[in-house]
Formats: C-alpha cells, structure tokens, sequence
C-alpha cells in the first residue's frame, strides 16, 4: 500500500466524518433526530519483510446514537404527561364553570330561599310572591346554563374522539410505511441502517404517544405498536384503523372502535394514556360525575318544591301544583334508558326509570344485564362501584317492575331477552330538564289547608297547634276545599281522648275506623293522629247484651255470667320476602274473653298494637208502681261496690268514697247521682272504671277494658194493672244513625209530632248494624204523632235487625215478643234519625237480683302488610275477614298541655290561606334539610353541591400535581435522551475543528506522496 493511497483513505474518512458532523449540525432542531458518527477501523495491514504496514483506515458505518431504553422511557413519559395535562386542561374548565360565583349554582340557590324568607313573611303580599317566583326563574337558567355547558364539552369530546382517531390512524399509516421503507432500505446484505428512517419511526412511535399509551414490541426488525388491551395498531407492514362512533351504550357519548380486516371491537374503556385516555378519563370519571352530581341537586330541590307545594293550598284555597318540573313524568322516566346498541332483535322493548326516594339516589349510572339461563333472570349493577344492587328473576306480566336505591324500574313492554343490556342515568340529565312551571305569584302554596283551633268553654290548659300536612292524596281532600270529614277531639278524662266527626256538629260521630280512648300523656305534645300511612285498624263488636239479664237466687251461691263473647281463633299474616302471605302468629281467646285479655294477647304479635275499652249506657232509672210491699231498696252495684248505699249507712268516717260524693240517694235514682258515686268510688278509680251522666243517662266505662258488672236489686213488679217494678234499661253505649239515601227528612222530622211517610217518598235509610253489616229500611206509613211514629220506626229496625244472618246465629237481643230488649229511637233536633239497643233490668224483690256482664271493644291496629283473619267466621268478637280501615289520616295534630274532661278541640279546613305561611315556612326548612344522600347521614342542597365543588376541585389539584411531576420526569428522560442521541452544536463544533485538521493533515500527506512520486520520476530521466 503506498502512501499516496493510504493518504487517500485518510482524507476520504476525515471527508465522511465533516459530512456527518455538518448533517449532525443542520438536523440540530430536527424532531426525533438523533446524533449520528462515523465509525472507523484499520485497514488491514500488509507484511512487506520488515514487518507489517499499515494500509490506512476504513469507514466501517455511520451510526446513530442511540439507547432503546431512553427512547421507551420517553414514549412511556410522553403519554403519562399527556394524559395528565388534557385531563387537567379538560376538568379545569367545569372547576372554574362550577366554583365561580358567577356561573356556580351555590350563590343563586341562597338568593332563592332569600326570596322565599321574604315572601314567607309577608304571604299574601304579591310583589314579594312575584320576586319569589323571579329568584325561581333565575335558578332554573342557572342549572340550563351548567348543565349547557357541561354538554358542549361533551360534543366537544366527541369531536376530538374524532380527531385523535384519524391522528392516530395517520401515524400508524406512517409507522407501518417506515418500517416497509426500513426493510427495504437495509435489503438482504443487511447493509448499513437507514439512520434517517429509523429517527423518523421513532418519532412517529412518540407522537403516537403523545395521543394514546402504546406498547412496541420490534419483530425482525420491525415496530409492532399494540393499543388498549392488546389491539394490534401496526403489525409490520399493516396498519389497523380507530373509529369514533356513537356509543354502543350511549349514542351521545362517542366510543372508540379499533376496526382490522377481521372485526369492529369497541375498546372504548380499555384505552389510557395521551390525549386520548386522559379526555376519556376525564369524561368518565368526572363529566360524568358532575352531571350526575349536579342532576341530584336539580332533582333534590324540584322534586321537594312539589312535594311540598302539593301539601299546601294557595290563595285560591286550592292545593298547589306543581312548582318546578315533575321528575317522574313518563316521557323524563323513560329518557333515562339508553338502549344497548347490542341488543336481540326486535327493538320492541320499553323501559322507564322512576325516582321515588330522592334521599336514596346516589349519583351512579346502572346497568341492568339480562345475564340468563332464562331470559327473565337479571341483574342491576351500580357502575360507580361495580356492587349488584338487585338481582333475581322478573315476572312475565307487564309492566314488571323492580327497585333500588331509590329509584324503580319498570319493563313497560317487549320481548327481554339474555344478554340484553340498559344503562339508566337517573339523574344525568336533570339539571337541563330542570324548569319553573308556576308562573302565578297567587298559586304558590304558602298556606297549610287544615287549622286547629280550641273550645272557649275548655277548662284545662291544653293548647293545640296548626297541624301539619302530610299527604294530600288522601280521602280527607277528596271535597275541593274541605276536609272531610272536620274532625272534634273531645276529652273523656285528663289522659283519654276520643276522634269524632264532626261534619254535623250537632251530632258529632264516630270515625271509621272509630278512634276512642286514645291515650294521652299530659303536661307534653302529643301527636293526635297516626304518622303510618299502611297502617290499618279492626274494630271488634260492640259489647253483647244477654238474651235476659241474669237473675240471682237469694239462697243460692253467688254467681256471675260471663259477658257473652264466644272463643275465637285469630290469624295474623304478613307479606313474605317472595310477596306472598306467611303466617306471623296464630292464637285463641277462651269464651268471655274480657277486652283488656284478648288486647293483652294481641299486643304480644309484633307489628300489632290493641287498644281496649269497655262503655256501657244505664237509663230510664224507674221506681217502683205501686211500691212493693214490703219495699226492698233499690240498689245498683258496679263491679262489686255499691254505688247506692245510703250516706247516713257510711258514717262521718268511711273509706268507700272521696270528698264530694253525694250522700242522699234520691228517688228515683238519677243519672247524675249514679255518675257522681261511680267517679268518686276508691275502689272505681283503682280499677279505671269512670262515668259520666248527660242528665239522662249514665255512661260507664272501663278505659283498660275490664268488664264490667252490673248488678241491680229493688221492687219487683206486683200483680196488678200497670204495676212495675224497680228498673232501667242498660245499653252498650252504640248509637247506630241511619243515613238517608231518599227523599230527605233532615230537618222535617221531629220528636214531638207525627209524619206522612206515604207522601213524596220514596223514604230509604241505611245504616251498619252492631256487626258491621250493611241493612236498610224504608218507611212508607203515615203516623199521627210523634209516639206511633217513633215506634213505627223502631218496628222498621228490629224487623231489618232480626233478619240479619248474623243476629240470627247470636240472638243478642231480639228473642220474640217477650224479650226484655228493644229498639229506642231518637231523632235529633235536625231530624236525623238513631237509634240504640236496650235492654231492660228489673228487681226481683226478696227473692234475688238481676246480673249481667258487659264485655269490652278491642281496636287491633296494625303495621303496613298484616292482615287478620278469625274462625268462626260468625263469632261474637270479630268478623271472619275483618274490614281492616286505613288510619292514617295524611295530616298531624299535636295538644300539649294538661286538658280535663270535657275540653273539645276542632280541627278544620283553613278558610283564610292570605294570613298563613306555615307552608312557606316549611319549604325554607328544606334549605338546611339532609334530603340527600340519606346513605351517608344526608346533605342539604348546598351541601351536595358543594361536595361536588370539592370532589372535582379536589380533582383538578391532583391533576395538576401529577401533569407537573409528569413534566419534570418526562423533562428529566428528554435530557438523558439529548446527552445520548442530541446534537450539542458546540460539540459539534469542536469535532468540525478536529476533522478538518485531519482532513488537512490527509491532503498534507497525498501533496507529500506527490512530491515523493515526482522527485522519483525525475531520477529516472
């Protein structure tokens, strides 16, 4: 090898290296460029005696430099940084729409109960109603305004679904072109590396990641870029697509579809990382989430307003309607199904979503799964958590329905089918559906519709409030603008208390159920009414009168008949967890039961509280005519005391009465007198008997329900024309009304003259006898006075009464012509007709008394879902089937204080609504109420939206420390990637100095070899 060539492979390597290090300089800004060197080695020497020459340098490659470690570390930093900052990006534009008091809900929701304060103090004042329903206004834009911008966000998303779709199908385009482009470039002979190529495959690969997290994996030379859970992006020379399209689940949020020659796979949630998986991330959890949130509130707040509203009357005197929009309308109940695109044909389904407890709706979309075998088996999936929160098998009628959280669903219609699927979103739209109905400051129901109010004539301190409306879908408001019916508290003692109605308040009436001897607690409020609304009561028989009162031997044992009640079997059920009846407790009670027993025995059922009493009515006390000689005294004694032992007989000292009994007994015995003994007997009072007298008759009753026992001894009747003998007629304290169902007699009748029945009829009566069947009557006769016609009806009444299947079997009262019992009829000053069932006692003179035992009424109330049966089913007792009445009475009383006998209490419908804001006053407390998120303790409305507040400031922080750590990481691997493969100008500068001086040295040395050549030419000439 000579110098001259040796020279020349000096000066063509020095010439490679400048040519490098000028590409090295001008790519210096080039993205993804990566530093390139020329790599020299010796030419192989040659031996030439001496030893071995060397023949100068070759150039081996031009490398590139470049470490495989830093280059996946950047793509792994570059879709981290990138997911982080456009999730960031996206989340802190509904921070700032959320928290700004300018567009945020919180400052208008307090400038709405401000309003409502103000127009609550001043309720008929119509300028403040008007500023009211203009704060309402303004709150119904607000949630509009949100809940807009929150889904231009949305469609925005979708659009750069779109974007980032064709971006990512371009680049893998190119990836799967570079790597067809690098094969052929290196060939078979494997030659030197397309440096260029590769730098550029590189940089594809990063902004790939710079859109979604890809996974490379390099096969012979090639990129294979995998996507979400394994998607094939590029695989050699091929390159799959992604398509946005409407979502299978939901058709408003775009899905991502990577679409190959083989399938359409939707990998929507399997795709993280770059701007892609950190605006789905972002949607996801957080638009998502914010809706949802925010639909709560909207929800929360209308749904409450309308509640409340209905519970109110406006200045019309009407209930209010509705205030805001009705959630549960069915057109909203079914835009909350979104209908899996997936679904078995045919698309005949139909489904709705009602919201039913405000306090248990969460903030989760559901997805209902027909999961199989069979096509009813299913199950709903909370998808914020993933727990089932209802699973089982749904009935083959329509519509079908099932609940939780809140919330029902019902399948309307259609063909259910395996593997159906629908996504219900209760609340996601809500804030947009949001909207004030009531435009008329008089229709806001600011006014309760019932009142309380008390008598004048009350002599203790009871006081009773306004009252509280609890539902007004109950049948007191069925009559527009009254109650019905208007209800008389009257005190029967100090701690008793009874319910009449009092649509006529001259004759006030029992309730149905009848509600009597209610206990209450004095010196504190007691509620008047049940707060239940399933609950129901049954009502057993009145007490029974015997055929004949017992008559006592006088020489013979002391005995006592029982109160007549035969034993009865008696069956509770309840509703099992499969909806069908199970036995909750069966029991007996034994013949002559007294009321407080069988109360005892049923009060041990759960879900089941008795209430027992005992009334019996004494009358008509009549002497002896003419006395029986010789007199035996008349004498009366209940439950063993005798109330009518003559005072001087007791002494000065005695411990049979209290202060204030009345000592003479006059005669006859009187109504007052046989009151006044029984109220202040020691014995008596002990056992909770008490009576009171109406000045002609005597009601005695036992308020646990014990029985009551009468005995009576006098003149008995003497064998002579029209003689009697010492008596009074006892009843079971019922009056039975009958109601007129044909031409009307209110106010015709009267008794003190007769009337023509045979003219202008026709004259039909209905009534309930004492077993609580349905009978009538009709009188057609004309009477002449007032006797004959009272009579004449009563006739009427113990004919219908004996034809009765029931009294028949017992035969209480009406046993043929000689039966001690009768029918005493009574009309009232406004010509309405009752009557009651009596029974007449007699002294027996010397020879013995007459005896007979009153049993008791039991009231069984029970809780929503028992029912109660009886065997047999023409008892005494109870009916069969008892008719189990509804108590609750949709509204609330309460009487604090300590009223007396006597005190009465009116409650009524509100006639002056202008005047009364106890309604406003109860939607400003729904501003601190926890209707909310009851699951956790509850939120008031700006509590739940402030939690959102939070939850998503919350988010935006994290957001942004993880986009700024993922800068500084992404930012430190960009610098480890710049020392090993960037271009430093000024040490490429510095190699530019070195390798043109080689490059000089190696043109040096070919001029030397030059001269070398010539001197040895001229040698030889």
């Amino acid at each position: 090898m000579s110098l001259l060539n040796i020279a020349l492979t000096g000066l063509n390597a020095s010439q490679k290296q400048l040519e490098v290090i000028g590409n090295n300089i001008s790519n210096a800004n080039t993205p993804g460029y990566s530093r390139q060197e020329v790599i020299l080695n010796s030419a192989n020497s040659q031996f030439m005696g001496v030893g071995y020459i060397g023949s100068g340098v070759d150039v081996t490659t031009i490398r590139r430099l470049h470490d495989a470690f830093t280059t996946e570390q950047m793509r792994t930093d570059t879709q981290l940084y990138k997911g982080y900052e456009t999730y960031r990006d996206n989340i802190d534009q509904i921070n700032k729409l959320l928290g700004d008091e300018r567009t945020g809900i919180g400052p208008v929701l307090s400038d709405f109960f401000s309003a409502l304060q103000t127009a609550s103090d001043s309720p008929g004042f119509i300028p403040a109603r008007e500023a009211f329903i203009g704060a309402a206004s303004v709150l119904q834009d607000r949630f509009n305004l949100i809940y807009d911008r929150m889904d231009q966000q949305n469609k925005l998303i979708n659009d750069q679904l779109r974007s980032y779709s064709g971006e990512v199908n371009t680049l893998a385009s190119g990836i799967a072109q570079l790597n067809q482009d690098i094969q052929n470039a290196q060939g078979d002979s494997r030659r030197a590396p397309p440096n260029d190529l590769l730098d550029k495959r590189d940089e594809m690969v990063r902004q790939l990641s710079e859109i979604v997290a890809v996974d490379v994996v390099v096969a012979d030379g090639n990129y294979d870029v995998y996507i979400g859970s394994g998607q094939a992006l590029v695989i050699g020379f091929e390159a799959n697509r992604l398509e946005a399209q409407p979502g299978v689940k939901d058709p408003s949020r775009s899905d991502i579809v990577f679409v190959s020659k083989k399938e359409r796979l939707v990998i929507t949630d399997s795709i993280n990382g770059g701007q892609l998986g950190g605006t789905l991330k972002f949607r996801n959890e957080n638009l998502d989430e914010a809706l949802n949130y925010l639909g709560r509130v909207a929800v929360g707040v209308a749904s409450s307003f309308n509640e409340q509203q209905a519970l109110g009357i406006n200045l019309f005197g009407a209930f209010g309607s509705d205030m805001f929009t009705d959630y549960n309308d069915q057109a909203l109940a079914r835009s909350r199904v979104q209908y899996n695109a997936n679904n078995a044909r045919p698309n005949d389904r139909v489904v709705e979503v009602y919201i039913r407890d405000i306090g248990q709706l969460s903030v989760s979309d559901y997805e209902m799964r027909f999961t199989g075998p069979r096509d009813a088996n299913y199950e709903v999936v909370r998808l914020t958590d993933g727990e089932v929160v209802s699973s089982g098998v749904i009935s083959g009628e329509r519509p079908a329905s099932v609940s939780f959280d809140g919330l029902e669903v019902k399948m309307v219609a259609g063909t259910f089918q395996q593997g159906d699927r629908y996504v219900f979103q209760p609340t996601r739209g809500a804030a947009k559906d949001f909207d004030l109905k009531l435009t008329l400051p008089a229709e806001l129901a600011f006014a309760m519709p019932i009142t309380g109010g008390s008598s004048l004539a009350n002599q203790g301190t009871g006081s009773i409030d306004n009252g509280v409306l609890l539902d007004a879908d109950t049948k007191a408001f069925a009559v527009p603008g009254e109650l019905s019916p208007p209800i008389l508290v009257v005190f029967e003692s100090a701690d008793r208390y009874t319910l009449l109605d009092n649509t006529d308040p001259l004759r006030p009436r029992q309730l149905q159920p009848p509600m009597r001897n209610l206990p209450f607690t004095p010196g504190i409020a007691n509620d008047m009414f049940s707060n239940n609304p399933g609950e129901t009561q049954v009502t057993s028989y009145s007490g029974w009168l015997p055929k004949v009162p017992f008559t006592q031997a006088a020489n013979q044992p002391d005995v006592w008949p029982n109160n007549g009640f035969n034993p009865e079997r008696i069956t509770f059920e309840t509703i099992g967890p499969d909806g069908k009846p199970q036995l909750l407790e069966r029991l007996s009670t034994p013949g002559g039961a007294s009321a407080k027993q069988v109360a005892s025995e049923l009060n041990g059922v759960p879900g089941v509280t008795a209430r027992a009493f005992t009334e019996v009515e004494l009358s008509k006390f009549r002497d002896a005519t003419p006395p029986y000689d010789p007199p035996v005294p008349f004498e009366v004694y209940i439950n063993g005391v005798d109330i009518t032992m003559p005072g001087e007989e007791l002494g000065d000292i005695q411990g049979i009465f209290s202060e204030g009994f009345i000592k003479e007994v006059p005669s006859p015995l009187t109504a007052d007198f046989i009151a006044n003994r029984i109220n202040n007997s020691f014995a008596l009072q002990d056992a909770g008997i008490t009576a009171k007298s109406d000045g002609f008759s005597v009601k005695i009753t036992s308020v646990d329900g014990d029985d009551i026992r009468i005995e009576m001894k006098g003149d008995r009747p003497q064998d002579v024309a029209n003689a009697r003998g010492d008596s009074f007629e006892v009843s079971n304290g019922q009056t039975v009304f009958l109601d007129s169902v044909g031409a009307d007699t209110r106010g015709l009748l009267t008794q003190s003259r007769g009337f023509d029945f045979s003219d202008r009829g026709p004259y039909l009566y209905e009534f309930t006898t004492p077993y609580g069947d349905k009978a009538s009557i009709e009188l057609t006769d004309n009477y002449a006075d007032a006797d004959d016609m009272l009579l004449g009806i009563a006739q009427k009444i113990e004919a219908e009464l004996a034809s009765q299947e029931r009294i028949k079997r017992n035969d209480p009262w009406l046993n043929g012509a000689d039966a001690p019992g009768r029918v005493d009829v009574s009309i009232d000053e406004r010509g309405n007709i009752s009557f009651k069932v009596v029974m007449k006692m007699e002294g027996q003179g010397g020879t013995g008394s007459q005896k007979m035992t009153m049993g008791g009424q039991v009231d069984v109330v029970m809780d929503d879902g028992i029912t109660m049966t009886t065997e047999p089913p023409f008892g005494n007792l109870f009916q069969g089937s008892p008719n189990a009445q509804p108590t609750y009475m949709g509204y609330q009383f309460q009487i604090d204080g300590r009223p007396v006998a006597g005190d009465r209490f009116e409650i009524g419908y509100n006639k002056d609504p202008s005047a009364d804001n106890r309604n406003s006053e109860r939607m400003i407390d729904l501003q601190t109420a926890k209707l909310l998120n009851g699951r956790d303790g509850g939120l008031n409305f700006n509590d739940a939206y402030s939690q959102l507040i939070q939850q998503i400031g919350l988010s935006t922080r994290q957001a942004q420390i993880n986009t700024d750590t993922a800068r500084v990481s992404l930012d430190q691997t960009m610098a480890a990637w710049q020392q090993v493969s960037g271009v430093n100008l000024d040490e490429e500068a510095a190699r530019l100095v070195r390798f043109e001086q080689a490059y000089n040295a190696n043109a040096q040395m070919i001029r030397v070899a030059q001269e070398i050549f010539n001197s040895l030419l001229g040698a030889f000439r």
